[in-house]
């Protein structure tokens, strides 16, 4: 690399942009103006002599890849700048992933997507947990006998603390003396109890002292500790689940309170009023691939049943574009469900949501940055951040006004991935996004080949269960290496017995490839996951369109439009 060219670099990109003092340690700027690239050095030297780098892996939660804009914006570049911009010290001198995919929807799925690297139907993780301790409510445990890149690291000599949300497993309180190495079994130290798993306003509450654990944990750290992967899981986005119905619970309660004769919500959200008036951004009306409930009547039956089911639990925004103040209510199941109602907000929601969503991402980049600048220069010098969220979220897409649920849309699935290296050996070309397809499930072998050097690792049943991912390692180095043909997501979540009113098949699967995508709804016969072929609903989406692209024409298998 020319000195002229990285000095160009260094100009208009700063890691740790300047200093801050963390835990009593000083940390500087610059780390990346000595960086290399890593064209010009190899991937890996012989073991006795390759240097492991730490790894500081963030995870934010209902996180979607930027695509929708305020005024004045129009790329994900400069949303970050402007909205994130302690993640944008980190996107702007690495390597952004813009094609990445999660194999699974909705958290837990999600988390054990990128966590084991299998996919939902290998892990079991099928269906979002209900509670973060060991309760008699019925909730899905990840298994511990599955690989993952805590057990990985760890064969490498790796500690592997874990701060943060969690989401796979019961955890102990505090001081129910379970708590040590409640997370041991799956490959980490797990720092945070109980877990934090999401419910309304907890990003709001309790980011902060996640970002302030890892800090604490990160600042005392030196050279020569030996090499470490610390993931921060943050809450945050998620409280935009809550939109409107826990951001404005009183008013939302005060709907049913007021009816006569009085009604229940489906939920009764506790307060949150940090996050109930966002700032106003700009955002136009609606999102670009808005539809009105009607137009959801010619696509899979899901669809209309998951948009009225999150609607019922989370609240609901008026398709009447004359509606600009009047809250109300509305029997469920478009009217089929007198013992259930809908609570609506009028139509300037819509862009009210996309303003919601904006401000709880900057609520959780002031705890990144918490997070980055807690380093010591020395070791941040050695150190490959990587970044990204276990879902995405709808913000008014497709008519839904938040949650990720029960479609094949790329709100819910398009998500972030970001490494950045100040030191250069493992990423390159940096200034060219990556928009090779790339799944969840690819992040484990990268961490593990990051922590041993090379891909030796993977040898007995982790090659049988590895090999087919795609080496993202290339694609750090090089946008000309090759990504995926194609990515498979699925989403599994079940819906309470009783509201699914049009009796809507529920396991979603999907693929999905540059030029296109097909996805399967189905039921499953019982207790079993043998699937009724006489539930099959599809829809098909070509991308050579922009309406295909957008989600908004389904095609038939011949290609005519419905």
């Amino acid at each position: 690399m020319s000195d002229e060219k990285a000095g160009h670099r260094i100009d208009r990109r700063t890691f740790l942009s300047g200093a801050a003092v963390a835990g009593g340690v000083t940390v500087m700027s610059g780390l990346f103006d000595r960086r290399a690239d890593a064209s010009e050095k190899p991937l890996h030297r012989q073991p006795s002599t390759y240097v492991q780098p730490n790894i500081v892996f963030i995870v934010v939660d209902e996180m979607r890849f930027p695509q929708v804009f305020p005024a004045g914006i129009t790329t994900a570049d400069q949303f970050l700048q402007r909205f994130m911009p302690n993640l944008y010290r980190l996107w702007a001198p690495g390597v952004k992933f813009t094609q990445h995919y999660t194999a699974g929807v909705a958290c837990s799925p999600g988390r054990a997507c990128f966590v084991t690297g299998l996919y939902p139907l290998q892990n079991w993780m099928l269906q979002t947990r209900t509670g973060n301790r060991a309760s008699p409510v019925p909730s899905p445990a990840m298994g511990r006998d599955f690989p993952t890149y805590g057990k990985l690291l760890r064969q490498a000599g790796y500690v592997t603390p874990y701060v943060g949300k969690w989401h796979l497993s019961p955890s102990p309180d505090e001081d129910s003396g379970l708590a040590p190495g409640y997370l041991e079994e799956y490959g980490f130290d797990g720092l945070t109890m109980p877990d934090i798993i999401g419910m309304n306003g907890e990003g709001f509450e309790f980011d902060g002292h996640i970002a302030d654990q890892a800090a604490a944990w990160l600042s005392t750290r030196k050279p020569g500790d030996g090499p470490f992967c610390l993931t921060a899981s943050f809450v945050n986005p998620h409280d935009q689940q809550f939109f409107w119905a826990g951001t404005e619970a009183e008013r939302y309660q005060s709907l049913y309170a007021n009816n006569v004769p009085p009604l229940s919500p489906a939920r009764a959200w506790s307060v949150t009023t940090a996050e109930s008036d966002p700032p106003r951004l700009g955002y136009p009306s609606v999102p670009p691939n808005w539809e009105p409930e009607k137009a959801l009547q010619s696509k899979p039956s899901t669809q209309v049943f998951a948009r009225e089911f999150q609607a019922l639990v989370w609240g609901g925004v008026t398709d009447d574009i004359q509606n600009l103040s009047n809250y109300y209510l509305q029997p469920y199941g478009q009217g089929t469900d007198p013992d259930r109602h809908i609570a609506f907000a009028p139509y300037t929601y819509w862009e009210r949501a996309l303003d919601s969503y904006t401000n709880v991402l900057s609520m959780v980049d002031h705890h990144i940055g918490t997070v980055i600048n807690s380093l010591p220069e020395d070791v941040a010098a050695n150190t490959v951040f990587v970044m990204t969220s276990d879902h995405g979220e709808y913000a008014g897409a497709h008519g839904f006004v938040a949650g990720k649920l029960s479609t094949a849309y790329d709100e819910a699935f398009h998500i972030p991935l970001i490494v950045a290296d100040p030191t250069g050996r493992f990423t390159g070309d940096t200034d060219t996004p990556r928009g090779q397809l790339t799944s969840s499930v690819d992040v484990v072998p990268l961490l593990a080949t990051l922590g041993h050097g090379d891909r030796n690792w993977m040898s007995g049943d982790l090659f049988a269960t590895y090999a087919e991912r795609v080496d993202l390692l290339p694609l750090l180095r090089s946008n000309a290496a090759a990504g995926r043909d194609h990515v498979v997501l699925a989403t599994n979540e079940h819906a309470p017995q009783g509201v699914n009113w049009n009796n809507s098949p529920t396991h979603i699967y999907v693929l999905r490839t540059p030029e296109a995508k097909v996805a399967v709804y189905s039921k499953w016969l019982g207790p079993t996951a043998y699937v009724d072929p006489a539930s099959f609903q599809y829809e098909f989406y070509d991308y050579a369109t922009e309406r295909g692209r957008e989600g908004i024409d389904k095609l038939t298998a011949f290609g005519e439009v419905f």
